[in-house]
């Protein structure tokens, strides 16, 4: 009796996995934008009255190294992404054959 009050199935539903993947997605993407931006600085100040900003970023990593960032990110949605949504689809999966 008590084992079945204190645990519970604390697994989610199809569409809180949706909402749990997309915000994952635009957790990994701030943090991958700040990890491609370490050590870079963009031109800022006065130069003559026009403003020296441009979107060109002068330091940082080089853009192969930015490009394994980018991918190892994506990996690592796609792959959480997969184990989330694919584990609801194998327990109704299951439930339906017993």
């Amino acid at each position: 009796m008590w084992k079945n009050l204190t645990v519970q199935d604390r697994s989610l539903n199809r569409s809180q996995a949706i909402v749990v993947v997309i915000g994952l997605g635009l957790a990994l993407y701030v943090l991958g934008g700040w990890l491609t931006n370490l050590g870079s600085h963009s031109p800022v100040g006065w130069v003559a009255y026009a403003p020296l900003s441009t979107e060109d970023a002068f330091g940082g990593f080089h853009p192969w190294l930015r490009l394994i960032i980018w991918l190892l990110v994506i990996a690592v949605w796609v792959r959480s992404s997969t184990a989330l949504l694919s584990a609801k689809s194998s327990g109704r999966h299951l439930d339906g054959e017993s």
